[in-house]
């Protein structure tokens, strides 16, 4: 549930407001104060769907212009194929008369693709409205895992009284990278054509320096994972991590969001021992998301002890310059997986607490690497 409450002083006005006025006196006239609320509440129905309630209200000081909002809506996903329903109720405020619309939605999107590198859905919306007669709208779009994405879709309407039926075919194409989003537009319909294209995005000034982002409004999530260049963000196609390692994440206010990137894209000298941070962010909040990263290469160590048995299974390594941190764990036969490796180097290895159940072990990288792409190194625990 969410509930949020608004009033603004006289005078105020948003930035796209204060650009679009005319001239400063029509600024200076438009001295009215506004307020308005929010409440919403989402429901899920387990297996058979969510349910979502939404009201808006917004009132202006000059006594028109008022709006009110009231929306119910129910959608559920049945092998892979999602079906919606929405109802509306919009009220607006003119020469002292609300005018009420009410407004009536099914609708209907089915996947084309089940991969997760490229997903296409083919989609169907018809609506009834008092105000606007009836809409249908047939679409078909897609998306990559680069954040690459498109759509194609035709918006048929049937106007009350004596309007006539007019088509709008619409095609887009768009981008969604780490620094920004870009979109570009061509629709026609029998009365006009029309080409366009956007570019938007927003900075972050932290005490770390600027980062780039696609979207900066509402609650955010700084993910600093510092060195580890163009990992990808689980969940955001086209969104990673920019040449210092950080990225900029919308997230739910008092929820618990994971952070979470994908190991799969670090670069090979780099690794990330924890891919997932949990944040619960207040609302309007801009929280860090600290990922540690290890730097250098990767390798299997095979480890000794002095009288020539393994290293005991479990065993905890770590590096001796940095024994806060653990480099890796012993498996079988002595034998462990270790990141973080310099070209040579010293392992601090323990498996107990008395002294006998420690020692440390030298060691240097060979001159190449395996078919692997792994370092293949054998040391002995003194």
């Amino acid at each position: 549930m969410s509930i949020t409450t608004n009033r603004y002083a006289s005078g105020y006005a948003t930035l796209t407001e204060a650009v679009s006025a005319q001239d400063e006196r029509n600024r200076k006239r438009d001295k009215n104060s506004h307020d308005g609320s929010t409440i919403s509440l989402s429901q899920p129905l387990g297996n058979i769907g969510n349910l979502n309630f939404n009201t808006t209200r917004y009132n202006s000081s000059r006594g028109t212009g008022n709006t009110r909002s009231t929306s119910l809506s129910y959608s559920t996903v049945w092998r892979g194929i999602t079906f919606s329903i929405n109802w509306a109720k919009n009220d607006l405020l003119t020469s002292h008369k609300w005018k009420v619309d009410r407004k009536l939605s099914v609708g209907i999107s089915v996947p084309l693709s089940l991969g997760d590198e490229n997903q296409i859905y083919a989609s169907s919306q018809m609506s009834r409205s008092g105000e606007q007669g009836n809409n249908y709208q047939v679409s078909l779009s897609g998306q990559n895992s680069g954040g690459v994405w498109w759509d194609v879709a035709t918006n048929i309407t049937n106007a009350h009284q004596s309007q006539p039926k007019s088509t709008m075919n619409i095609v887009q194409v768009g981008k969604n990278g780490s620094y920004g989003q870009f979109s570009s537009h061509y629709s026609s319909s029998e009365n006009m054509k029309q080409l366009g294209a956007n570019l938007s995005g927003g900075i972050l000034i932290t005490r770390d320096g600027l980062t780039f982002g696609q979207n900066v409004d509402g609650t955010l999530a700084l993910i600093e994972a510092p060195g580890a260049t163009g990992v990808n963000v689980n969940g955001w196609p086209g969104l990673s991590t920019d040449f210092r390692g950080y990225a900029i994440l919308p997230v739910q206010p008092y929820r618990r969001d994971d952070v979470i990137l994908d190991e799969k894209t670090i670069g090979k000298n780099y690794d990330l021992p924890q891919t997932s941070q949990l944040v619960v962010p207040t609302a309007g909040a801009v929280v860090p998301a600290t990922l540690a990263v290890k730097s250098g290469d990767k390798g299997l160590v095979t480890l000794k002890q002095k009288e020539g048995k393994p290293i005991p299974f479990g065993a905890v390594i770590s590096y001796s310059k940095d024994t806060e941190n653990m480099a890796g764990i012993v498996g079988e036969d002595g034998i462990a997986y270790v990141s973080g490796l310099s070209a040579e180097g010293e392992f601090n290895v323990k498996w107990g607490y008395s002294k006998d159940q420690s020692c440390i072990a030298k060691y240097q990288l060979p001159a190449k690497k395996s078919a692997s792409g792994l370092y293949q190194i054998a040391a002995t625990c003194l």
